[in-house]
């Protein structure tokens, strides 16, 4: 019973509709809540659109379990609806969940109050919130009263519109901050960027114990700047954002990088000929994305097993076009597998080629071993659309 639910995620409408009714009626169910995920009409709900629901009814529900102290384990909250809750909810989270520590929502188009009683908890640890505007209390309460900050999440879902002013971010000292995820950075209308280079470079250095950094660019149709300088982090292992902003200073340290951010080469330009340089012989995870169809993912990966040895997991992302393929994503994964049976797990995807980013394939091969320790067949499980537009789900288990 513990581990049943010490996580829960109401991912859906009818989550929340079930989820929160079965923790009405079952108090002995509460004690054992660790973290609570509130997902209402939720935007990424597969393989259907959400049903709409009453969020103000959610948030009730929500607050008056917390109300009756039903929630004492529970350390983290994660609300993500269309719009955030109102002070009813973070006022019986506040008062009714003692050990809260991690706190996570997003902002709809109504404007945040200045006066809300989210901005009311103590001693956070970690925070995270989408938002178009960020008000002077947010900033009172994680700079003032939040000294042991260790996580913080500052992002915005619409980058055409939302460039919100991080400059009181540059004042605040949080000795033990680890990770941070700030966004969306890009162009203003008069093309200089929505914050301070120097003024962050500087914040930064000022934080040795940042392990994780990741930073959310949007440059829409243009391509980012040259003069972004690198970011003077020394122990960074893992960072996310654009290519000039490596942390060339902590080579030893750096073992995760992801430069999805933007294409690194327009494909605008004809380009025929591409030679690229990578030294990651002692990798053990790469993920290659193109979403221009052709035989890059399939080059790219035959390089990837004869040269990187340590490889345990291959990611591939390629695009695709509406044609009956010769050979399925189980077969392509399975031979994949045969070249390097070091690897353990195979991922791919295949994006719509005119249609940047839609999904039209994914799947999952998790490689099984026999007795001698030889590969034995590749755990499958995908799921995806048809050529007429019909869902489909599949689990099986491949022979090699």
């Amino acid at each position: 019973m513990p581990a049943l639910y010490e996580t829960v995620v109401l991912g859906s409408t009818r989550s929340c509709q079930s989820g929160l009714r079965m923790l009405c009626e079952r108090p002995e169910v509460c004690r054992w809540v660790r973290k609570l995920a509130v997902r209402p009409d939720y935007y990424l709900a597969w393989p259907r659109p959400d049903k709409p629901i009453d969020e103000t009814w959610v948030a009730e529900q929500l607050a008056a379990i917390a109300h009756k102290r039903k929630l004492l384990s529970m350390h983290t909250f994660d609300w993500d609806g269309h719009e955030m809750p109102g002070n009813v909810l973070w006022d019986a989270l506040r008062d009714g969940c003692p050990e809260l520590r991690t706190l996570s929502t997003n902002v709809g188009y109504n404007p945040i109050d200045s006066s809300s009683s989210l901005f009311t908890f103590h001693n956070l640890k970690a925070f995270s919130l989408t938002v178009r505007h960020t008000p002077q209390s947010l900033w009172d309460m994680l700079i003032q009263h939040s000294p042991n900050l260790e996580e913080l999440n500052l992002c915005s879902f619409s980058p055409a519109t939302r460039l919100f002013d991080l400059s009181p971010l540059f004042t605040a000292q949080w000795p033990h901050l680890k990770c941070i995820v700030l966004g969306c950075f890009g162009f203003q209308h008069d093309f200089t960027l929505s914050f301070d280079v120097d003024s962050m470079n500087t914040w930064i250095a000022q934080h040795p114990a940042l392990s994780y950094l990741r930073f959310v660019w949007s440059f829409k149709r243009w391509i980012s700047p040259d003069e972004v300088p690198a970011l003077p982090c020394t122990q960074i292992d893992s960072y996310a954002g654009i290519f000039q902003q490596i942390p060339l200073s902590a080579p030893s340290t750096l073992t995760t990088l992801d430069l999805m951010t933007e294409p690194i080469y327009d494909s605008r330009v004809r380009l025929e000929i591409l030679d690229i340089w990578m030294q990651v012989t002692d990798g053990s995870f790469f993920h290659f994305m193109c979403t221009t169809a052709g035989e890059w993912a399939k080059r790219m990966q035959g390089l990837l097993v004869l040269h990187v040895p340590r490889l345990k997991v291959l990611s591939l992302t390629e695009g695709h076009r509406y044609r009956w393929r010769k050979k399925t994503m189980a077969r392509f994964a399975a031979g994949i597998v045969r070249m390097n049976e070091r690897l353990d797990q195979v991922n791919m995807r295949w994006v719509r080629e005119r249609c940047k980013g839609h999904l039209k394939q994914e799947g999952r091969y998790d490689v099984v071993r026999g007795s001698d320790g030889g590969v034995k067949s590749v755990m499958v499980s995908e799921r995806g659309f048809t050529l007429v537009g019909n869902t489909f789900t599949r689990c099986v288990e491949y022979k090699i």
